[in-house]
This record gives structure tokens, sequence and C-alpha cells, in this order.
């Protein structure tokens, strides 16, 4: 049955996520081929907990004063996401199956789970998701359309992956013998078409997201321990560019929805950058990108109240070692401001605690997945 506080979502939800999972040979020939406004009034509804459940506080205040935070999921969510044209919550639960967040009891999609969830990378629209699985030094993928409801194998080659400017575009990085090759994957065709972009890509061990412009982000994965370099990759000019040469603990995320890339370097903390390299407002608060979400001018960022001497980032948030308890503030990426205090306070009057994974922004709600239950959330920021 669902839990008390569920509540019934019709158009505005959820997006942000990463997802995957271990489909094995078996798995891939078994399975069917297709294919804002921010708000002064910030308080949220007191919540409290009855036994496992989450229910709204009957001694809170009334409904209309102010934003309130929900669970939407029934089950434990590995990725979840949002589709903009119809506004449907879907997430792939940590057993590898596909769910619908509905009214009552969710919609079980696909029952077919996977193991071994690696990633999971929703389009913009949130219609596909690209996932990995399996062994992560030979990944398998597959893209999942929720309008078809089937998993798409793509090639067992492909080691690392993500959607360009559409859902009709992937770009990939293949192994070919020894050698690495970037293709871009045509997924308007069925069968998709494959056309190799750059032959003898001598990047190892990279991640790939979309950086806008047609370009390509390459970064190296995060680690404390290393120098982490990033470039931008031009698709059309065939032409890399360096956007940092060495960072210890490097991480990178684009804004969709904006302008802006979200970075995090172990030595200096958390900060608002324009594509041009420049920071844009002052950040009085440490975070990961992989809590932060926005749309247009304003970034949403949800950040630990503490983070303890001994805590090394990012990895040991990464790898599990570390979990946080997250406030929520505001920063005005336009005028430059940001507020010093939190717009919202984890664990306060009776609010639940929050640890709060790649948030998405939609419709003057924050949606993401509480590691502490790893549930689906919503919250609203705006009227």
């Amino acid at each position: 049955m669902k839990k008390p506080i569920k509540i019934l979502i019709s158009s505005a939800i959820i997006a942000g996520a990463v997802v995957a999972g271990y489909f094995g040979w078996k798995f891939v020939n078994s399975v069917p081929t297709l294919e804002e406004e921010f708000a002064e009034d910030t308080r949220i509804q007191p919540i409290t907990r009855e036994g496992d459940a989450i229910t709204s506080a009957a001694t809170s205040t009334a409904a209309d004063e102010g934003p309130r935070i929900s669970v939407l999921s029934d089950k434990e969510a590995f990725s979840a996401w949002v589709t903009t044209d119809v506004g449907a919550v879907y997430y792939i639960s940590t057993d590898g199956k596909i769910y619908q967040a509905d009214e009552g009891e969710d919609k079980l999609l696909l029952g077919q789970g996977v193991d071994n969830l690696i990633s999971a990378k929703p389009s913009a629209r949130g219609r596909r998701v690209l996932a990995s699985f399996g062994d992560p030094n030979a990944p398998q993928w597959a893209v999942y359309d929720v309008v078809d409801g089937f998993w798409r194998p793509l090639s067992e080659d492909i080691r690392e992956a993500t959607f360009g400017k559409n859902e009709e575009e992937i770009y990939a990085i293949t192994r070919n013998g020894g050698d690495l090759n970037l293709v871009r994957i045509d997924f308007s065709r069925n069968p998709y078409v494959t056309s190799i972009i750059l032959k003898d890509f001598r990047f190892y061990d990279v991640l790939l997201a979309w950086y806008g412009s047609d370009k390509l982000l390459v970064q190296e994965r995060p680690s404390a321990n290393l120098n982490v370099r990033a470039w931008a990759f031009d698709v059309k000019k065939k032409k890399m560019s360096v956007l940092e040469a060495g960072q210890k603990g490097l991480m990178i995320r684009p804004l969709s929805e904006s302008d802006y890339d979200l970075k995090f370097v172990s030595e200096s903390g958390f900060g608002l950058f324009n594509k041009a390299g420049d920071e844009v407002a002052p950040v009085l608060f440490n975070t990961l990108p992989n809590k932060c979400t926005g749309l247009g001018g304003y970034v949403y960022c949800f950040a630990p109240t503490e983070i303890p001497d001994n805590i090394k980032l990012p990895d040991d948030y990464l790898m599990g070692r570390f979990r946080s308890e997250d406030d929520l503030y505001a920063v005005d990426g336009l005028s430059g401001d940001a507020d010093p205090a939190p717009i919202w306070r984890s664990g306060e009057d009776r609010a639940p605690k929050i640890d709060a994974y790649l948030p998405t922004y939609y419709k003057s709600n924050l949606y993401f997945i509480n590691k502490y239950d790893n549930l689906v959330y919503r919250m609203r920021v705006g009227r």
C-alpha cells in the first residue's frame, strides 16, 4: 500500500537522475527490442514519522501556507526522471524494475529486473534513459523508452555514453581491439546507425556529458587523490579544448537548462561558474555538483550541515562512506546574490533528514532521491 504521505502528482514531476545494471547475455537476448518562481515563504509543512511511514503532521499549518515536502515513490529508487511533455514520474527501483509514480500504488511498467546497476542518464525530455550495468570494466548499455516500454540494447563495445543535444542522438566511446573511438549513434533510425567521429580517441576512464553548443564535456573520474582534468570537445569542428588542466577532486556538472557549470575542487570547494570560467556568484556553503540543480537564473543546492574533518570529498560521498544531512540554499546567478542562510533545514521542526542526490527542478518543485531511505521526494520551492 502507498505510504500515507504519498500525494497525487499530475503534471509537475521529477527528472534528475543516474542509473544502470547488469543485463548479462541472457538478459540482453530476452529483452524486447523496439524501440518558477522563487517564493518568499519557504517554510516546509512539518511532517512526522509513524513507524516506517512518513505522514503529514496533523498539527501542521494550513496546506496553502507554503511549500511542502512529500514522498512520491512506493519503492526504493536507483534513478528517477520526469517526462516534460506529459509530466509523468518514472523511476528504476534498486532491483532494476521500472515504475511510474502514480495515484495509489505505483504502476509497474517492466517487471524484469536487472542487477548491478552502474549509471543512468535520462534525456532532457525524459522519454528515454540511457543505462549501464553489469561489469564496470566492461559494462552493458541499453536505452529504455517510457512510451514504447522496451529496453533497446546497444553495442557491446561501448565503454561510456551520453545523450547529445536531444534524445535522438547518443555519443559514445567504443573499444575496437586496443583502440578507442568516439562515435555518434543516430537513434532516430531503426536499427540505429553508428558513425565514427574521431578515431584513436586517447582518453581512458573518462565520463561524458552534453556541454551545449555542439560540445561534449569529457572529464576524468573524480578523486581527491589525483589531479583530475576536463576538456570540451566540439563535435562539429572535431576540436578539443582544455577546461581544467588538473585539480584534485575535480567534478563539473553542466546545467542543461542554464548557462552555468557547477564545479567542485577538493581544495577550494564548490562554486558556480559561467561557460567562460568566471565565478558568477559568491557561495557561502560547500557541497557537490550532484546535489544541485537549477533553471534560468536560480540554482538550488542541498549542502551538508557539517562535513567532518576526516571526510575526504568527493571520494567518501561517492563511495557511500559519508552520508550528509542537508540544508537547502538558493543562489541567484543573474544578480550574483546568494542568501547566506538556508531556505530549509534538514531535520528541523519535525522535517525529515535529507541527503539529496541528483535533484532536478521542474515547475517550482525540486525532485530528488533521499539517500536515507532511497525514496523519491518532492519539495516545493515556489508557488
